[in-house]
């Protein structure tokens, strides 16, 4: 089941970052949520949902939703802390 949700998570991150790419913010949101939703289920504190969260935030940086990238890129930044040792590039990337 693990390797089966992994496998709809990439491909709607994927469509999400092409959307995100062409302007298409909204539809790039719902898409991302979908990949969270199932990444969350496999572990709600993975590098892969870290990784899911600064997408979207940056989606939410394009519309100008600021309240929203930082919620977005505060929970990233969280797990990466939690995950990865304190000088990790990772790390840096949420306070771009």
């Amino acid at each position: 089941m693990h390797n089966q949700k992994e496998k709809v998570a990439i491909p709607s991150q994927s469509i999400g970052d092409i959307l995100s790419d062409t302007g298409e913010y909204t539809r790039a949101i719902k898409c991302y949520d979908e990949a969270l939703q199932l990444r969350r289920l496999l572990d709600k504190n993975s590098l892969d949902v870290a990784d899911t969260l600064c997408r979207k935030g940056v989606v939410f940086i394009k519309l100008r939703e600021w309240g929203q990238a930082v919620l977005n890129f505060d929970e990233a930044l969280r797990i990466r802390v939690d995950r990865l040792s304190e000088d990790h590039r990772d790390i840096a990337a949420c306070f771009h």
